[in-house]
């Protein structure tokens, strides 16, 4: 089977790491695979074909400027993906990561004789627009137009493939055609071999008794105010705050930091390869501070670590969210709403009870193992490639 797959960014950060993790995957399982990138460089040992540098790299400095380089990308994809084609024969099945013109380019070959398309979604556009600017008059009529364009792009797949259970019924509620399918994250391999690797316990931040650390990317899905205030209502060797990434929000909190004297908060650089563990197991307990904006358009990949890690994590948000209801149903964690009461109560009882951390720990190990492992992805990913396309006569 040959396939071919489009991310606009390759490893080694998400969601580059998902498709390169996948990518290499198939090509173990004997899959002619073909990456088709913006990115540059891409290791050529990996066993796939690459097609990288394609113009319109990723850009973050708006969303407006965001979306045209993705929609830029995938435009500069299917035309690759075709030419690739061309020359060495057409692929069995394409996947891309987000809606893809590849969708009404592809079926140039004919609905028989053209390959089935699978697209990919790590998050809901054109909803995460609305998600990061949800008072925007703007921003709200910019989704309006968009969204009838990306809907119809959609029905053209044979398959959806999204990442949590709520963005899949999002999804199925805009689209009649595909079939639609829930195949989670997974905690990528760089975080599971330096946990493997990690000590059991942290070395306590400045002699504290409780470390909470989040861990990722400082960016706008993630509401930061509630941490930097609670953290006040702590003493240093109470409980300590670690901020572990680099992002859009990182000159917001250094500026909250350095006004407010929060001798308890450090923000420290972002950590790859064998500074990972010991840096996830830096904290005793986990925050996830998401946005209630963005639940069911997206889901934090960094959570799959903090369970991976065996920590308990403190969601801040409403109860009905997705990750509030996953901690708490699994018992890896704790839902707060998204203040400095709910938040400081959360941490006052996790730092009076070191059993009941222990346990959530435990509990988080078990959720990451029985759902959110890379072999499950992976073979619901290989039982997705085998399965014939719905109404399809192709051979």
């Amino acid at each position: 089977m040959r396939v071919h797959l489009a991310t606009h960014f390759f490893a080694p950060r998400p969601p580059g790491v998902f498709a390169a993790e996948l990518a290499r995957h198939w090509a173990r399982s004997g899959l002619e695979v073909v990456v088709i990138t913006a990115q540059r460089g891409v290791p050529l040992d990996a066993g796939f074909e690459v097609e990288d540098g394609l113009p319109f790299e990723y850009v973050t400095s708006s969303l407006a400027r965001r979306l045209a380089s993705r929609m830029a990308f995938s435009s500069a994809a299917a035309v690759a993906s075709l030419r690739h084609a061309r020359a060495h024969g057409r692929p069995d099945v394409v996947v891309s990561i987000g809606v893809s013109p590849w969708l009404g380019v592809g079926r140039t070959f004919g609905r028989a004789r053209g390959p089935r398309l699978i697209t990919w979604l790590l998050d809901l556009w054109p909803d995460v627009l609305l998600a990061h600017r949800p008072e925007s008059r703007v921003v709200s009529a910019s989704v309006a137009l968009l969204r009838a364009p990306i809907s119809a792009l959609l029905e053209r797949s044979d398959d959806v493939v999204a990442i949590s259970p709520r963005m899949s019924d999002r999804v199925r509620a805009s689209v009649t055609s595909p079939r639609v399918h829930t195949i989670p994250l997974w905690a990528p391999a760089d975080a599971l071999s330096a946990l493997s690797a990690a000590p059991p316990e942290h070395a306590p931040e400045a002699g504290s008794k409780l470390v909470a650390l989040y861990h990722g990317n400082l960016g706008l899905a993630y509401d930061f105010g509630p941490i930097l205030a609670a953290a006040k209502r702590f003493h240093r060797d109470d409980v300590s705050f670690v901020f572990v990434g680099d992002g859009p929000q990182h000159a917001y909190i250094t500026r909250e930091i350095a006004s407010a004297g929060l001798h308890n908060v450090a923000l420290r650089a972002p950590v790859r390869g064998a500074e990972l563990g010991p840096s996830l197991a830096l904290g005793d307990v986990h925050l996830l501070p998401l946005r209630a904006s963005f639940d069911a358009v997206s889901f934090p990949s960094k959570m799959l670590a903090s369970l991976a890690a065996g920590r308990p994590t403190v969601v801040l948000g409403p109860e009905d969210g997705e990750a509030a209801q996953l901690v708490r149903r699994s018992g890896s964690g704790i839902a707060v709403p998204a203040t400095a009461d709910g938040l400081e109560g959360a941490l006052r009882s996790l730092l009076a009870d070191p059993a009941a951390r222990h346990k959530m720990g435990a509990a988080a190990r078990a959720l990451h193992d029985q759902r959110f492992a890379a072999e499950r992805a992976f073979a619901a990913w290989d039982d997705l490639l085998r399965a014939a396309p719905a109404g399809s006569d192709r051979p």
